[in-house]
């Protein structure tokens, strides 16, 4: 573009470069692009999102939807309908994933400092409320990370909107890593799995700070083999036990 414009001025001024031949009146100038590796997936959705006002090849939760399925979280949207079968004062608490589209940071009257975060998912968006306590553990993610789950009460005084107070904002990147309501994973194994498949699977369980449970059938009664290993939860796991047929839950 540069150089048309460049181009055209000439045209226009009958001047050109000290240091540049002449060109001819009908004379085609051409150009080479130098090649250059792709984007990475979350830098071609953020330009994207700039240049056309949405996204267009993906949206950058999909890449989250494997762990969005396996820890059962709602959508935004699904507020409203939790908030309208409310009966008195309590708050039901809400957990949550979504993109996080801007955050401002304020003060308090004590001069602490707190944050407000618009996060989007697929069905909607969500105002997160990150009071002083929460913000000082947090901080530190909100410029490096962009996906985030968040657990808190929803505030009954916003049944049309999803405004959560946040207890929980962590990074999905990080979630089986600094979640703090899971401390056990209990593996569910199909009756039809065979030893070469239980080989298979164990490789995947990593040294780390879970406890592990197994579930399986013998004789046909369920059985329950509580193991002294302690493991690290990942999706590779998961997808592990998924093609085995199996299921994993996790609990406190």
């Amino acid at each position: 573009i540069e150089r048309a414009i460049a181009r055209k001025r000439e045209q226009e001024t009958g001047q050109m470069g000290l240091f540049h031949p002449p060109k001819q009146k009908n004379s085609v100038e051409t150009y080479a692009f130098q090649p250059l590796p792709e984007w990475p997936d979350k830098e071609k959705l953020q330009h994207e999102k700039e240049v056309i006002g949405f996204y267009l090849s993906a949206h950058p939760l999909d890449s989250y939807q494997a762990i969005i399925k396996r820890i059962n979280l709602n959508t935004f949207n699904k507020s409203t309908s939790i908030i309208q079968q409310i009966r008195g004062p309590k708050e039901p608490v809400f957990i949550g994933c979504g993109l996080m589209r801007s955050h401002r940071i304020i003060f308090t009257k004590k001069g602490s400092r707190m944050a407000f975060v618009q996060l989007e998912d697929m069905s909607g968006t969500a105002e997160i409320i990150l009071f002083p306590k929460t913000f000082a553990k947090v901080e530190q993610w909100l410029e490096e990370y962009t996906v985030f789950i968040v657990k808190g009460p929803l505030d009954l005084t916003a049944p049309e909107k999803c405004k959560i107070k946040a207890n929980l904002f962590v990074p999905a990147d990080l979630f089986f890593e600094l979640w703090p309501d899971i401390n056990t994973a209990t593996i569910t194994l199909p009756s039809t799995i065979k030893p070469a498949q239980l080989e298979q699977l164990e490789q995947f369980c990593t040294k780390g700070n879970k406890n592990l449970i197994f579930l399986y059938e013998e004789n046909g009664k369920q059985l329950q083999l509580t193991t002294n290993r302690r493991v690290t939860i990942s999706n590779e796991l998961m997808e592990k036990i998924e093609e085995q047929d199996g299921t994993i839950r996790f609990s406190a």
